[in-house]
């Protein structure tokens, strides 16, 4: 599902005060603001200027969200809404396609443009994080739980090894290494795959380092056709 399509999809069912929202209104407002994300960044993004992009009134903007930081928050972060859970039989091959769902996450340009200013003020606004968490963090974190659960069942990993640590790891890794220079996606996938199979120990039963070619010939890839970029 792409981000407009989880959008409206949100947008329709998600309740509120006053009148529902209108989705098409709904989706051309977070649509301006991936757009003005990707031209200005964070700090240069003003709800007038997404307003004027997204051709309605400033009160309406401000009727929907109370905050720029909780707009930009609903406009980044539903890219991941309605992933299914992958179920290859392996471990690794699973592992991998989590992380390039995080990979095309995180190097989107509203992403790299937007996240950083937005992380300052989801630290200072509790009450923002929490619902990060519920609305956005829970679903993918829920993914990862079960292909760890599976793993487990099936041997390659040990019991006491927690799928939210590295959750948690490969979430800030793939946020830090989008930031910097642009490297190609599979390298980028590569090289998180190993980190963490590494980092949790995976046994030779088909978790191991050494099974990460495999993974990559095995895994479906996950977004854009699996293209390098």
């Amino acid at each position: 599902m792409s981000a407009g399509g989880a959008s409206r999809k949100a947008a329709a069912g998600r309740p509120g005060l006053g009148r529902p929202r209108d989705a098409d209104r709904h989706g051309a407002v977070l649509a301006a603001t991936r757009e003005l994300l990707r031209e200005s960044g964070y700090s240069r993004l003003t709800i007038d200027g997404v307003a004027e992009r997204g051709a309605v009134s400033r009160t309406l903007i401000y009727r929907w969200w109370s905050t720029k930081a909780e707009l930009v928050q609903e406009a980044l972060f539903p890219f991941d809404s309605g992933r299914a859970t992958p179920d290859s039989g392996s471990f690794a091959a699973d592992l991998r396609i989590l992380v390039e769902h995080k990979v095309d996450s995180f190097s989107r340009p509203e992403m790299v443009r937007g996240l950083p200013g937005l992380h300052a003020d989801l630290v200072a606004d509790a009450e923002l994080r929490r619902k990060t968490e519920r609305e956005f963090t829970a679903p993918s974190l829920a993914r990862w739980l079960e292909v760890f659960a599976r793993a487990v069942a099936r041997g390659e990993i040990d019991r006491r090894v927690d799928p939210r640590l590295a959750f948690q790891a490969c979430t800030g890794l793939v946020m830090r290494l989008t930031q910097g220079r642009a490297q190609r996606r599979g390298e980028l996938v590569d090289y998180v795959v190993a980190l963490l199979l590494h980092g949790l120990g995976a046994t030779a039963a088909g978790g191991g380092v050494a099974d990460l070619q495999n993974a990559r010939r095995t895994a479906p890839s996950a977004g854009r056709g699996g293209a390098d970029r």
